[in-house]
């Protein structure tokens, strides 16, 4: 998972470099870079992509380690429907992976759904919901295993768009 996280990290490190400017200038792309808490990862690094009002895509990646205690990254892929000024909102498809352990419990969980979110002057809040996809979707304390099934997420803190 954390090398995952790396590669992914040092894919949009690339991506947002020099060589895609000319890529900003022909569609007008307007690229994300913010720090929330939440889910996946308890403290996520999002980097994202968003598209103009004549191409309102969304492209994000939200993800975040703490050690073997909590860790997770989602992807969301979406269409931007409002984009006035500083206001921005969208809906999305999202998948999800999260990993929490400690010594008291253990938690896996792997899943898609749908997500609702904002950017509003730099304030960044997202809600998602998720169905499971794998078999593995398991919470493990000293009561015994419980089967997970719907999720759902939020993310809430600071996203810069430029």
């Amino acid at each position: 998972m954390k090398n995952s996280l790396l590669a992914l990290s040092l894919a949009f490190f690339l991506a947002f470099s020099a060589p895609a400017k000319a890529a900003d200038e022909e569609f007008g792309l307007l690229k994300e870079v913010g720090l929330t808490f939440g889910t996946p990862g308890f403290v996520n690094l999002n980097l994202g992509v968003w598209g103009t009002p004549s191409l309102p895509i969304l492209a994000r990646v939200s993800g975040g380690y703490y050690g073997s205690f909590w860790k997770g990254i989602q992807g969301d892929l979406g269409w931007a429907f409002d984009q006035a000024g500083s206001f921005r909102q969208y809906i999305a498809l999202s998948w999800t992976t999260m990993r929490q352990d400690n010594s008291t419990s253990f938690f896996n969980y792997t899943g898609m759904g749908a997500a609702y979110g904002l950017n509003w002057g730099g304030f960044s809040f997202q809600g998602s919901f998720y169905f499971p996809t794998s078999d593995s979707n398991v919470r493990i304390n000293r009561v015994g295993t419980t089967k997970l099934e719907k999720s759902i997420g939020f993310q809430i803190g600071y996203g810069f768009i430029w």
